[in-house]
């Protein structure tokens, strides 16, 4: 996602920090999302809703908190060099 646009279409990436982060549910979870490409996104409030015909988990976003199913995701900025 990017700009202000209230929809859109976005991709996951699945960028662990640390290596011992790749084999955990939540990275699978993510790698999982990013091989089906591009996912709808719809702006309501504070929330973002993410959508694609494929993926059959709620995917929701609040307050940086990314929720897929069951796992959630707290949202950082990547830093960059």
């Amino acid at each position: 996602m990017a700009g202000d646009a209230k929809t859109g279409d976005c991709i996951f990436r699945s960028l662990p920090a640390e290596s011992e982060l790749f084999d955990t549910e939540e990275t699978k979870r993510l790698y999982e999302m990013q091989l089906l490409g591009e996912f709808s996104y719809a702006v309501v409030g504070d929330s973002v809703t993410f959508k694609h015909p494929q993926y059959l988990r709620d995917v929701s976003m609040t307050d940086g908190v990314l929720k897929a199913g069951d796992i959630e995701f707290r949202m950082e900025r990547a830093k960059t060099s």
